[in-house]
């Protein structure tokens, strides 16, 4: 028997370092999956008010919006159990890994969905208002030659950069703000109908409303900047945005166009919430890849980065391609999006 006072030789030292790093490997594959497992069952309770229910969606959020990031970091410890001959180890970090590839299947292929008649393009760009580089951003916005250009962050000094420059975008909304929630739509059609700072939230961050046509019919869009979840005030508000958006879109009679940066990525409850008012994203209809906007990483370009801008269509239409377009200065990459009627939708009529 080994006299506890003398200390631990190497050897005995190198057999206790692996046994300890095993079972930390083990506390961080557990933990990882049964969070995101958890997050994957909360739902958005957007009707609820308390701090509990904040914090939880919160953690939901960040469980499920990192869900790519920790699958490839079980992927890493799958790969060293495997050099370690740590079978359970490396089998019981698979699942997520195995559950990623199957909600991105089909992310990388090419898919071109019919549209019905005229289409029109949208172009969806936050300019970031701390961007120094406007005459690289309204070069990015005329060449995209969108026929609805939605912006993000307008402020007082991108007013006066765009409402000048932007010649052949004569029909607008505009609501600029000094922080970064100001919202202008440029268009090259006509605005039918203008209705100018919803009300989410209560909050002085517009979201607005446009009516356009597409082949003589009319399609309100929706354009939204939701705040971010960085703290309690901002996820509490996030939530308020949303549930007033849902208020809103609800109750819209026309076909709608909701484009946005939506400060949230496809996985979570909050998708879930768009999505079962019967809206469909522009990116799973015909997008490629991961189609991620966000952060622009120029010295890191494989980074799989997040997709918090969206483009949301109801049933009545469709996108023919969305793909990301150029971030000229800005810490997003913008979106554009062809869009126009379903098919299916232009042989009944109108509808929704």
């Amino acid at each position: 028997m080994s006299d506890p006072a003398q200390p631990v030789g190497r050897n005995e030292a190198m057999r206790v370092r692996p046994s300890r790093w095993k079972w930390r490997a083990w506390y961080l594959v557990l933990g990882v999956q049964g969070a995101v497992a958890l997050a994957t069952v909360v739902p958005a309770w957007l009707d609820q008010t308390s701090t509990l229910v904040g914090v939880l969606i919160w953690f939901a959020f960040v469980a499920k919006t990192l869900t790519v990031q920790l699958a490839l970091i079980l992927g890493c410890v799958a790969v060293w159990a495997l050099c370690l001959r740590r079978w359970k180890l490396a089998l019981s970090a698979l699942p997520l890994g195995l559950v990623v590839l199957l909600e991105l299947s089909g992310v990388f292929a090419s898919r071109q969905v019919p549209v019905a008649g005229n289409s029109i393009r949208v172009l969806s760009a936050n300019v970031w208002s701390l961007n120094d580089t406007p005459r690289e951003t309204l070069a990015a916005i005329e060449a995209a030659d969108a026929d609805v250009v939605v912006i993000h962050e307008y402020t007082p000094s991108w007013q006066a950069i765009l409402e000048p420059a932007l010649e052949d975008w004569p029909h607008r909304l505009l609501e600029p703000r000094v922080h970064n929630f100001g919202t202008a739509i440029f268009s090259k059609l006509p605005l039918l109908e203008v209705d100018a700072k919803l009300e989410l939230g209560g909050l002085d961050y517009p979201a607005c409303r446009v009516v356009v046509e597409i082949g003589g019919q009319p399609v309100a869009v929706y354009a939204v900047h939701l705040l971010p979840m960085r703290k309690l005030v901002y996820i509490l508000g996030q939530r308020r945005q949303l549930r007033d958006l849902r208020h809103w879109l609800v109750r819209e009679k026309l076909p709608i166009l909701v484009v946005g940066d939506f400060n949230f990525t496809q996985y979570g409850p909050y998708q879930r919430v768009l999505t079962g008012l019967g809206l469909r994203e522009a990116h799973a209809l015909a997008g490629g890849g991961l189609g991620s906007t966000w952060p622009v990483l120029d010295f890191l370009p494989w980074f799989p980065g997040f997709r918090i801008d969206h483009i949301y269509l109801s049933s009545a239409l469709t996108c023919s391609s969305h793909r990301t377009g150029a971030a000229a200065g800005s810490d997003h990459f913008s979106l554009i999006a062809e869009v126009g009627f379903a098919a299916v939708a232009s042989e009944s009529g109108r509808g929704r």
